[in-house]
């Protein structure tokens, strides 16, 4: 990643501490790694961690 974090660390802040909006965006050399982060993001949103997500 180009963040200066690892995939790992960002789905650990979502989870930790779950945004009213996440916004991501990425090239199509990162579709895996985005694939994962909004596969943990949905996650929380069927465990009802979240109302809305964007």
């Amino acid at each position: 990643m180009q963040l200066g974090t690892t995939l790992s660390s960002l789905i650990g802040r979502i989870t930790d501490d779950t945004p009213d909006i996440l916004g991501i965006s990425g090239t199509f050399g990162q579709h895996d790694l985005m694939v994962e982060l909004l596969d943990a993001a949905y996650a929380l949103a069927c465990v009802g961690r979240t109302d809305t997500l964007v």
